[in-house]
């Protein structure tokens, strides 16, 4: 299995040098040009539409009023939602061409914990969309804020139930010294989704649909929630025996952090 997934995703790091003439095959159509591109995009990635988004909403909700910031906050957005589309299309991309690849994603034991990080990057586009477009173009891009919450809210619970279980279930065993806290990407998409419900239901014109938008906001946040607290105390245990991670990974240590901050803020 570990030689399967090998062969197929992406090396982390830089190959050994070789002499090109006798040591190194002749490379495939696969290993340049765009095509090399697709094969290699990862959902880690995604992660760039956390740090991007959430920059947007920050400058946006300063309590200073400046109207260039305002702008530059707009700006941001849409990079943002230029990222995240091309993201998608290099992952449908890379899966239509290469849909073998997609299988041993999603068993692999990190890789397939970023597919957090897709609904968490829509969240941050939603948010924004709700404080900017939807005051501009009234009712129907509420609406569409909505539905695409919706998705959102799908895609967060697919990641927190499904990708648990496939832990769960995979041959390979995972040790307890190789855990980081990039665990909790999966589980809290729920308590991200959650708490863009709540915006998402301020700017709903239909009080009904802005109730049931609370109610499964709560149920996202009871299921996202409780599954962190339990991950932190497993991570909490892991520290203790094997000490902190390594340096490549030190900096997920600060990923805790996401599950207090937005458990709150929902």
């Amino acid at each position: 299995m570990d030689d399967r997934i090998d062969s197929i995703l992406p090396e982390q790091g830089s190959a050994l040098p070789c002499d090109v003439a006798r040591e190194c095959p002749t490379k495939s159509k696969h290993d340049v040009g765009w095509r090399r591109i697709v094969r290699n995009f990862t959902p880690s990635w995604f992660s760039v539409n956390m740090g991007t988004g959430i920059v947007s909403l920050l400058l946006n909700s300063l309590p200073y009023n400046a109207r260039w910031l305002y702008w530059i906050s707009v700006v941001i957005f849409a990079l943002n939602v230029l990222l995240f589309t091309v993201g998608v299309a290099l992952s449908a991309l890379r899966y239509i061409l290469y849909p073998q690849i997609f299988r041993v994603m999603i068993t692999h034991p990190v890789q397939s914990l970023f597919l957090g990080t897709i609904p968490m990057g829509l969240a941050t586009i939603i948010n924004m969309f709700c404080d900017v477009c939807v005051p501009s173009w009234g009712d129907g891009a509420a609406y569409f804020a909505w539905a695409l919450w919706i998705l959102d809210a799908l895609l967060s619970v697919f990641t927190a139930t499904v990708l648990p279980f496939i832990m769960m279930t995979r041959k390979n065993e995972t040790h307890l010294g190789s855990m980081t806290a990039v665990w909790l990407l999966p589980i809290v998409s729920c308590v991200v989704a959650a708490a863009s419900g709540a915006i998402v239901a301020d700017v709903l014109p239909n009080s009904q649909l802005a109730l049931g938008t609370i109610v499964a906001s709560f149920v996202l946040w009871g299921i996202g929630v409780p599954l962190a607290f339990m991950v932190v105390t497993i991570y909490l245990h892991r520290l203790m025996l094997h000490k902190l991670p390594p340096k490549a990974a030190i900096v997920s240590v600060f990923l805790p952090l996401g599950p207090l901050g937005q458990g709150g803020f929902g």
